[in-house]
């Protein structure tokens, strides 16, 4: 009972201390819980802000080195289709362009390795790649046929341009706008690719075979809808860059050639076109497409890191903050203390 009664009374005076020292160590003890939690719960959100902007700036690394891999591809596809459309003189071009596609695809594997933001399904769509080996096996030996080759390749790339890399960490209006530009224009310039590609095939050929001239329609159709979109999410800038490159000389030229294409109804091509004049026109403008995506994500990539070191300054000053007001009120209440005690 004693003890109880001893407990008790230990507990009174902790809750009601009879000394004004207590009095003021209780103040000091309730202020110090309360400033500690309303900091803690800034300090979470700002901490939060922080790992976000991290993390958008790790999934644009993935997203450009994706990108890095989907103009590889793009460009063996091109190839391939124009070689399976009986033009000999892309065997070597082949060749060497699948050392450009492998050297992509390690690069991309070995950041995936680190596991950042995305890498499942990164994974994921580097699995439409594992039967690259065995469809390169069948166009050295003209086994498979243009539309085959053609849509495996379209398959891997449309794997990942579907990947929405960073958007998911963007709360920020200027990140987000610009990975969705960087993806409209991954769009646009795929179709772009794609029409590169597929007319190598009918330009060699010299022809469209049956249901090729409706596919590249509907792909003249789906590159210019990403066009559109890429108009809408895009800054002034960079939609003055790419309009630079859509009127420049290049792009002016394989417009040319792409009016021989749509007048061909028929099948037959209305006058011929040399596959090798086209692809070199229509790769300076995939290139130059290539290079406004990049600016695109180098300004995303800016402004994250922009995002991340204000968000890392902020916290920072609020940790200083917190620090300097434990101490100051640590400090005035012991001087309290003194002062009544004297």
């Amino acid at each position: 009972m004693r003890s109880h009664s001893r407990r008790q009374a230990a507990g009174g005076r902790l809750i009601r201390p009879r000394t004004i020292s207590g009095q003021l160590a209780r103040i000091l003890a309730v202020s110090l819980v309360l400033v500690l939690a309303l900091l803690g719960l800034t300090m979470a959100g700002q901490i939060s802000a922080y790992r976000r902007s991290g993390e958008t700036v790790d999934a644009v690394a993935v997203a450009l080195a994706a990108q890095d891999l989907v103009h590889q591809v793009q460009r063996e596809r091109g190839l391939s289709n124009g070689l399976l459309g009986g033009d000999q003189r892309l065997v070597q071009p082949v060749t060497d362009q699948r050392a450009g596609t492998d050297a992509a695809l390690r690069n991309l594997a070995g950041i995936v390795e680190a596991d950042p933001p995305g890498a499942g399904e990164v994974r994921s769509a580097l699995g439409h790649l594992a039967g690259l080996p065995g469809v390169r096996s069948q166009i050295d030996t003209r086994t498979v046929s243009r539309q085959a080759a053609f849509q495996f390749y379209s398959d891997s790339i449309d794997a990942m341009n579907r990947l929405a890399l960073g958007l998911d960490q963007a709360r920020d209006p200027a990140v987000r706008h610009g990975l969705q530009a960087l993806y409209a224009l991954g769009d646009a310039k795929e179709f772009t690719a794609r029409e590169r590609g597929f007319l190598n095939g009918v330009f060699a050929a010299g022809e469209f075979a049956a249901g090729e001239y409706v596919q590249f329609l509907d792909i003249r159709a789906a590159r210019n809808a990403a066009l559109t979109q890429f108009d809408r999410d895009a800054t002034p800038a960079q939609r003055d860059r790419l309009d630079a490159v859509l009127a420049g000389e290049s792009a002016t030229r394989a417009a040319e050639s792409e009016n021989v294409a749509i007048a061909s109804t028929a099948g037959p091509l209305v006058e011929p076109v040399d596959p090798a004049v086209w692809w070199s026109r229509m790769t300076e403008v995939i290139d130059a497409q290539r290079a406004v995506q990049q600016t695109v994500g180098d300004d995303v990539r800016a402004r994250a890191a922009d995002l991340r070191r204000d968000a890392a300054l902020i916290l920072a000053g609020f940790a200083l903050a917190a620090l300097l007001a434990i101490a100051a009120e640590v400090a005035l209440v012991f001087a309290s203390i003194r002062a009544i005690v004297r």
